[in-house]
């Protein structure tokens, strides 16, 4: 009689990892394997690199779920081949019992007690497939249940990928409009202390009057913008298009917006009104108190 040995594949730190992920609703998993986007985009340096922190995190773990799903499927199929071959062999112990039973009523005297013999032997065997067949279902029913955590792990990791990408593409957009309003002004508009726009600004009144254009409303005093709760604290060799810069002691005297190529836009006095001038002309530099970062 052929033993079919039990499976142990595993995956119940994996399903474990994953247990509180089983409120999410299911969502069915993409066709393209995650892993292989992800080794796609690497592949390409540029492309990767151009990639945002969160963005790639999102990537590596969609792909990380990814993997697991895969797993898990993978033994599922091994969980339902176990249970399908289980059941026939229990189909056949079955058989071979009713069988020998036959054969103990028919026997003569001379070989009934090696018939009985046989049906005993077969009876022990039907009873071991027979206690195998639930711990072979309750697994494959366990296997079904992980399955499921794995597709909605992946689901919502293909959800946060999208979120993460939509967000940075309004941060990238955004800071485009912020930098082309402020260039706007430049040659159009006069400095006017206290002014607010669109034809007149001082310095905060420019950079408060772009940001508010964009939905983002910040104060109308330079020092009072560098401190402003939305305001991140940024390196000046890390500022990208948008970024402001201030001068003076915490931020009091001016207030610039950076638009990159090493370019400022900024209401900088009555002479010169809205321009765009060298970021870090001496002039201004010798005071720099610090730059903040307002869209994120």
């Amino acid at each position: 009689m052929r033993v079919a040995k039990r499976l142990t594949l595993p995956i119940a730190a994996a399903a474990a990892s994953m247990s509180v992920l089983a409120a999410v609703p299911a969502t069915a998993a993409p066709a393209a394997s995650a892993t292989t986007q992800v080794a796609a985009a690497k592949a390409a340096p540029n492309a990767w690199a151009k990639l945002s922190l969160a963005q790639k995190e999102a990537r590596l773990d969609q792909a990380r779920k990814h993997k697991v799903l895969v797993a898990v499927t993978a033994t599922l199929g091994a969980r339902k081949r176990h249970v399908e071959a289980v059941r026939n062999e229990y189909k056949l112990a079955v058989a071979a019992e009713k069988a020998a039973a036959a054969k103990v009523t028919q026997a003569d005297s001379s070989s009934v007690a090696a018939a009985q013999q046989e049906a005993t032997r077969l009876a022990v065997a039907r009873t071991r497939w027979a206690k195998m067949l639930p711990s072979a279902e309750a697994d494959l029913w366990r296997t079904m249940r992980n399955r499921e955590i794995a597709r909605r792990a992946l689901a919502q990791a293909n959800a946060r990928v999208k979120s993460v990408d939509a967000h940075e593409k309004w941060v990238v957009d955004t800071r485009a409009r912020v930098v082309s309003l402020a260039k706007s002004r430049a040659g159009v508009s006069s400095y006017v202390r206290g002014g607010e726009g669109p034809y007149s600004f001082d310095c905060s009144g420019l950079t408060m009057w772009s940001y508010s254009q964009v939905g983002i409303d910040i104060p109308h005093y330079s020092g009072a913008q560098m401190v402003t709760g939305r305001a991140i604290p940024v390196a000046l060799n890390q500022m990208v298009p948008g970024d402001l810069m201030y001068f003076g002691s915490g931020g009091s005297r001016h207030a610039a917006m950076y638009i990159g190529d090493g370019q400022v836009v900024q209401a900088n006095n009555p002479s010169s009104g809205v321009s765009i001038d060298y970021a870090y002309a001496s002039w201004n530099m010798y005071d720099y108190a610090g730059s903040t970062r307002l869209i994120y």
